[in-house]
C-alpha cells in the first residue's frame, strides 16, 4: 500500500496546523477502573478480545475458520452454559451496559471509563490478529507522524461513546477540556489554528461541541482558534440503518466481535444510540425510515396518530408499498410499539429538548464555523428504509422484526430481506434528480445535506470517494492525501500546478502478460490503479523517478530508484504521460532543492556540506546487453547507494527519448524485456504472478 506521508514529507510537505481527532461510535477504547471483580480491575474492556472471550471471533471473523464456522459454532453453542467463556462474557456484559433506566449511570460496584491519549482512537485492540479488524485513526495517525507530526501538534479526544452529549460534559467535563486541549495546541503551536477531524457519530460531537461552545464563550473564540472542521463520513441527518439497530436488532458492523443478543442489550442500554437516529427531511427520497404491516398497529387509532402523513399521488414510493398493506411509521411510533419507553424517553429529554441538539429543525442549522471540508464515500448500497411486522414468537428480541416478504420493486432502489437500499442509480432529490447513493451506513442526502450550509456563511467543501465504505475509509490512500494536504504546507508547484491526471495504459507484466491500467499522476505521487478501483496497487512519489524514456509512438518506460525492474506501458499518448512526469519531477526537484539550500545543502552538488561525492555512473550507448539503447538523460546525479548513511538531494534533468522504433521492433523488444517488466508486490500477488488473483489474457 502506498506510504502517502513518507511520500508526501520526501516532496517538501511540512505540518502547518495542529490537528485534533474526534473518534466516532464504538470507536473510543474503555478500561476498568472500579470492578467486584478483582482480575477485572484496570483492564480494558472495550475493545478486549480476552476479555470478551474469542468465541466469537474464531467462529465467524478469521478467514481461515470460515469453512469451519457452522459447525464449531454450533458445538460451542450447545456447550455455552458450561464453559468459562460464557462466565467471562456475562462480566464483559455487565461492564459494558448502563443503567437502563437513564442510560447514563454505571452499575452498582462498576465504572467504567474511556482510556486516554491518541493510543485510545488508534486501534481498539491492537494485535497481530485483531489489529487489522479493530483499526480507527490508526492508519491516519502514522501517515501524520510521516510526514512530520508529533505529541506536540497531533493529539486525540476520547470520549464514552456510551453516553448522550449532556453527560459527556457532566460526569466526564469532555467538553471543557476539549476546550483547554484546543487553546493548548494552538498557543504550544505559534498560535496556528486547530484543524478537527472527526469520523461517523464524531462529527455529532462536534457539531453539539460548538453550539454548547458559541453559547459560552461566544463565535469569536471559535473563529480565533479553530482554522477548519475537517467531516468524515458524517451523518448530519442521521442513519436509518441506526433505527434499525434499536427497533430490530442490528450488529452495526460488530458481528466479528459480539452476538446479537449482546449487540442489542448493548444498543438499548446506552442513551448515546439516539444520537444516530435519522431526522427526517425533504432531502430524503423516502417518506419514513419505517415501513409496518398494517395488521401489525395495536389499534386503529394508534395507526391513525401515527402515520406519516403525505399525499400518495405525490410519492411513488408510497403508492408502492401501501399496496402490500405497508403504512410509514413515524420513529417515536415504532419505539413506544417496541415497548422501549427508555430509547423514547432519551430521545425526546436528551436530543430535541437539548438546546445544543435541538428540534427536527433546528440540528438543520449551519453550525457556527467558518470552514468545513467534507469527506465520504459515495455509490455504494446503502440503507434507507425498512420493512417490519410484529412477532408472533415471544422468545424474540423485539416485538417488532423484519418483514423479508415484500419483493416488490421500488423505482430507483433495491430491496432484499426486508431492507430498502439505495445504489449508484438512484435519483437524489437533493441532486435535482442526478444519481448517486451513500457510503453503506449513512445515506447520500444526510452526507451531502451540509451542502446547503454554504449559502448560510459558511464556506464548504466537499469531496467524495467513489466506493469508499462508511469505515474502511479511514485507512484510504485517498482521505490520508486530502487530510495531509489540507493540515501541511504543501511546495508551491503542488499548490499552484499539479491537479490530477489518469490515463488508460495497458501495462506489460511477465512472460509477454498485458492488463489493462490507470496510470494516475496524483499530486504526490505516481499511481498504478486497477480499472474501477480507487485505491492504487503501487504508489511512488516523484522524487524515486530515476528515469523516463519514450521508445515508440506507443510505448512507454519509468525507471524507479526503488525498483530493479523497469515499468512498461503502451498508450497512444505515451510522449504526452512522459512529458507531463518529467515536469512534475523536475518542479519537485527545484523546490526539494531550494528547499535543502536552507538547511545547509551544497546548490551545486545537491549534497550536504561535508559529505562524501557519490560516483557518476556511465550512460553508454549500448545497455547491458550490447543492444542500441534509447537516448535518455538521466537526472544530474545518480542516487546513492542504499549502504549510504549520507543524504542526496538530486537536481533533476529528465528528458524523452526521441528515438524511432517501428511497431516490428517495438513488439520484439516487449517481447524481450517482458520478463524484467513485473508489477510490484501487491500487484503480482493479486495478478496471479503467484498463482492466484485475476485471469489474463
Amino acid at each position: 500500500m502506498p506510504h502517502t506521508g513518507s511520500n508526501m514529507e520526501q516532496l517538501g510537505y511540512v505540518p502547518r496546523n495542529p490537528v485534533i481527532l474526534v473518534p466516532g461510535y464504538m470507536s473510543t477504547c474503555l478500561e476498568v477502573q472500579e470492578s467486584p471483580w478483582r482480575e477485572w480491575s484496570d483492564r480494558k474492556v472495550w475493545l478486549s478480545m480476552q476479555a470478551m472471550g474469542f468465541e466469537k471471533v474464531f467462529t465467524d471473523a478469521l478467514p481461515m475458520f470460515k469453512k469451519y464456522s457452522e459447525g464449531l459454532k454450533s458445538e460451542l453453542l450447545n456447550q455455552r452454559r458450561d464453559t468459562e467463556e460464557l462466565s467471562l462474557k456475562r462480566k464483559w456484559i455487565q461492564h459494558m451496559v448502563l443503567d437502563a433506566d437513564d442510560g447514563i449511570s454505571d452499575p452498582e460496584g462498576i465504572k467504567v471509563r474511556p482510556m486516554k491519549g491518541i493510543d485510545a482512537v488508534s486501534y481498539l485492540d491492537p494485535g497481530r490478529i485483531s489489529g487489522d479488524l479493530s483499526y480507527v485513526f490508526g492508519p491516519l495517525i502514522q501517515e501524520l507522524r510521516d510526514v512530520g507530526y508529533t505529541d506536540s501538534n497531533m493529539a486525540a479526544m476520547p470520549y464514552d461513546w456510551r453516553l448522550p452529549p449532556h453527560a459527556l460534559e457532566e460526569r466526564d467535563s469532555f467538553f471543557s477540556r476539549f476546550v483547554s486541549m484546543i487553546e493548548r495546541m494552538m498557543y504550544g503551536n505559534n498560535d496556528s489554528k486547530v484543524v478537527l477531524v472527526a469520523h461517523s457519530l464524531g462529527n455529532r460531537v462536534i457539531q453539539f461541541f460548538l453550539r454548547w461552545l458559541e453559547a459560552r464563550v461566544g463565535r469569536e473564540w471559535i473563529d480565533h482558534h479553530i482554522e477548519t472542521w475537517i467531516s468524515i463520513g458524517p451523518l448530519w441527518l442521521g442513519a436509518p440503518k441506526s433505527f434499525r439497530a434499536m427497533v430490530a436488532g442490528e450488529m452495526m458492523g460488530l458481528d466479528p466481535f459480539i452476538w446479537q443478543h449482546e449487540g442489542v442489550a448493548l444498543s438499548r442500554t446506552t442513551a448515546s444510540s439516539c444520537w444516530m437516529l435519522p431526522i427526517t427531511s425533504s432531502a430524503y427520497n423516502v417518506d419514513s425510515f419505517a415501513l409496518v404491516k398494517r395488521d401489525s398497529a395495536i389499534s386503529n387509532a394508534k395507526l391513525r396518530n401515527s402515520i406519516v402523513q403525505a399525499k400518495h399521488e405525490e410519492s411513488s414510493f408510497l403508492m408502492h408499498t401501501d399496496a402490500l398493506g405497508f403504512h410509514p411509521f413515524k420513529i417515536e411510533a415504532c419505539l413506544e410499539d417496541c415497548k422501549l419507553t427508555a430509547q423514547l424517553k432519551f430521545w425526546e429529554t436528551y436530543y430535541l429538548s437539548n438546546p445544543y441538539f435541538g428540534s427536527y429543525q433546528d440540528i438543520k442549522r449551519p453550525p457556527p464555523i467558518s470552514k468545513l471540508f467534507a469527506v465520504y464515500g459515495v455509490n455504494r448500497k446503502t440503507e434507507v428504509c425498512c420493512f417490519l411486522s410484529r412477532s408472533d414468537d415471544s422468545g424474540k428480541l423485539t416485538p417488532l422484526e423484519l418483514d423479508t416478504s415484500p419483493t416488490l420493486s421500488l423505482p430507483g432502489h433495491q430491496v432484499k430481506d426486508g431492507i430498502v437500499y439505495e445504489v449508484a442509480t438512484t435519483p437524489q432529490k437533493i441532486l435535482m434528480g442526478e444519481t448517486a447513493s451513500g457510503d453503506g451506513t449513512c445515506p447520500y442526502a444526510s452526507m451531502y445535506f451540509c451542502s446547503m450550509w454554504g449559502d448560510m456563511g459558511v464556506d464548504v467543501r466537499i469531496r467524495e470517494i467513489e466506493n469508499a465504505e462508511h469505515r474502511a475509509i479511514l485507512k484510504s490512500h485517498v482521505l490520508h492525501e486530502l487530510v495531509l494536504e489540507a493540515v501541511c504546507d504543501a511546495p508551491v508547484a503542488v499548490l499552484k500546478n499539479f491537479n490530477t491526471k489518469a490515463y488508460d495504459v495497458v501495462k506489460h507484466l511477465r512472460m509477454g502478460r498485458t492488463l489493462p491500467r490507470v496510470l494516475r499522476l496524483s499530486r504526490t505521487a505516481i499511481e498504478n490503479v486497477r480499472p474501477y478501483a480507487d485505491e492504487p496497487s503501487s504508489s511512488y512519489p516523484y522524487m524515486d523517478v530515476d528515469r523516463v524514456s519514450v521508445e515508440s509512438r506507443t510505448r512507454l518506460t519509468i525507471k524507479y530508484n526503488s525498483k530493479s525492474h523497469p515499468y512498461v506501458y503502451e498508450s497512444d499518448n505515451a510522449y504526452g504521460i512522459a512529458s507531463e512526469i518529467i515536469a512534475r519531477c523536475s518542479e519537485y526537484a527545484r523546490v526539494k532543492q531550494k528547499r535543502s539550500s536552507s538547511a545547509g545543502v551544497d546548490a551545486n552538488t545537491g549534497l550536504r556540506r561535508g559529505s562524501p561525492v557519490p560516483l557518476q555512473k556511465r550512460t553508454d550507448a549500448k545497455d547491458g546487453a550490447g543492444r542500441a539503447s534509447s537516448t535518455v538523460v538521466k537526472s544530474g546525479l545518480e542516487t546513492k547507494p542504499r549502504h549510504h548513511t549520507w543524504e542526496f538531494v538530486p537536481s533533476m534533468s529528465i528528458a524523452v527519448s526521441r528515438a524511432a522504433f517501428s511497431a516490428k521492433d517495438a513488439h520484439k523488444r516487449i517481447g524481450e524485456e517482458s520478463v524484467a517488466d513485473s508489477d510490484d508486490s501487491d500487484d503480482e500477488a493479486e495478478e496471479g504472478v503467484f498463482g492466484g488473483g485475476e485471469e489474463e489474457g
